[in-house]
């Protein structure tokens, strides 16, 4: 039997219609592939461990000048403030998962950028169950987005990345500035000690002085009873002190992502007694959290991503066109091609649903960045208030309360020479100094905590003049 030509070419042209996009869809399915990776908890924690003797994940010459100032990072004479915030902003845990959001939202970006896939469509091949000949049809669809929907994607998606990057931000601020305050914490916390184990030498004296005056039945029982309490509750702090000493130490760890085995060794530790100026115009920082917080920047942004998500739901409701070639062969008959043209008809579902729900998102996302700023207002005056207030305390002790038990100390001890006063009266005295100078101490942490607080409230560093 002869073959006909004509059928021979039509059906290679079918097997051409048909193969090509096949073969493009293979090639294209294996530009990507899966590769798994097992999450070790063992060697995460191994890897945890290790970090208190590896180098910085970073060079330090590679540090960005905006972070570095001039500063150098050199941890072999020992940690300051500055090297503490650097490794956290490089190891910290937390900080590395909010810059994961910015990888998810530049690939939301790139998915946005790429053109609808085409798509194969009403296939049909029909093989005759009797006598007769089979038949076989064919549409590619591409489909074409309208109404700028493909534009308006993309928008969002550079929205998305830019709140994604202004919550990096805003979370690396939070975290510099909790280093700082648990630094700061560990520092007053080691001065304590200090100060604390001067008051327990002073009631060792004072114990033995009354065992010697009891002895000499010079006093009571109730003498050596009160000054053994004094010294228990002495000895009673310093372990207080050293609990509170260990807990900063590990929270500081674990804010570098360190282990809590991570010692600290202080190089040209900051002064601990530092006064700074009071009165800052609470208007003046109020202007500059505007421009200065990464969490005002980030509900900018968010506010601009649910825009975009409104714009395109409207943009739903026109229809995206289907438009592509077709083929048509059955049995004996001549093959015809053509052009397919594919509307969807918006009869009863115009997006009214998502446009309502999309519209509502906007109104509450311009709602949280309100909250967000009556809240920055409200922290920015709490702040300030408390530091001023605690600073005018601080001043109060350096001028007037110090001092003069100071000279009192000083009197009392030519007293004691002079034979005016006993043992007694001067340990009172000495005692009396002590706990103000722990006082003292304790209002200088507070003033500390409260200047972090107005910082991390405007969101930058501020000068000493503030």
């Amino acid at each position: 039997m002869k073959r006909d030509p004509s059928c021979a070419r039509s059906r290679s042209s079918v097997v051409a219609f048909v193969v090509a996009p096949a073969l493009g869809l293979a090639v294209g399915s294996g530009c990507a592939s899966y590769e798994p990776k097992p999450l070790s908890v063992q060697e995460l924690s191994a890897s945890i461990d290790r970090r208190a003797s590896e180098p910085l994940p970073i060079a330090p010459e590679d540090i960005p000048e905006a972070r570095a100032r001039g500063r150098v990072f050199d941890l072999r004479d020992g940690w300051n403030l500055y090297e503490l915030e650097i490794v956290a902003l490089y190891q910290n845990p937390e900080l590395k998962a909010a810059r994961d959001d910015v990888h998810i939202s530049e690939g939301v970006l790139v998915a946005a950028g790429r053109l609808p896939n085409p798509i194969i469509s009403d296939t049909s091949v029909l093989a005759p169950l009797g006598p007769g000949t089979a038949s076989f049809a064919v549409n590619l669809a591409l489909p074409i987005l309208t109404a700028g929907k493909r534009r308006i994607a993309r928008d969002g998606a550079s929205a998305d990345i830019r709140r994604a990057e202004a919550a990096v931000e805003s979370r690396e601020w939070n975290v510099t500035r909790e280093v700082a305050a648990h630094y700061w914490h560990l520092r007053y916390a080691e001065e304590r000690a200090r100060l604390e184990a001067e008051n327990v030498a002073l009631a060792e004296r004072s114990l033995s002085i009354a065992q010697a005056r009891l002895e000499a039945e010079d006093t009571s029982q109730l003498d050596v009873d009160l000054a053994t309490s004094e010294l228990a509750a002495r000895q009673s702090r310093v372990q207080t002190l050293l609990a509170d000493k260990a807990s900063e130490t590990y929270e500081l760890a674990r804010l570098l992502g360190l282990p809590p085995a991570a010692e600290f060794r202080w190089d040209a530790p900051e002064d601990l007694y530092e006064s700074r100026d009071v009165s800052t115009p609470a208007g003046e920082l109020e202007a500059l959290a505007l421009d200065s917080r990464a969490d005002l920047r980030e509900a900018r942004e968010h506010y601009a991503v649910s825009e975009s998500a409104l714009e395109l739901a409207v943009a739903g409701a026109s229809p995206d066109l289907e438009i592509g070639p077709g083929f048509e062969k059955t049995g004996g008959e001549p093959a015809r091609a053509g052009l397919f043209f594919g509307l969807p008809l918006p009869l009863f579902d115009q997006n009214q649903g998502l446009i309502a729900q999309r519209t509502a998102e906007r109104e509450r996302a311009a709602h949280e960045f309100e909250a967000l700023l009556v809240r920055a207002k409200q922290e920015i005056r709490t702040a300030l208030s408390r530091r001023d207030t605690l600073e005018r305390a601080v001043v109060l002790y350096r001028e007037q309360v110090l001092p003069r038990l100071e000279n009192a100390l000083d009197r009392s001890q030519s007293a004691y020479e002079a034979g005016q006063i006993g043992a007694i009266d001067l340990l009172a005295v000495q005692q009396n100094l002590a706990r103000a100078r722990t006082e003292a101490l304790d209002l200088l942490s507070a003033r500390r905590d409260a200047s972090i607080a107005l910082e991390r409230s405007v969101g930058t560093n501020l000068p000493p003049s503030h």
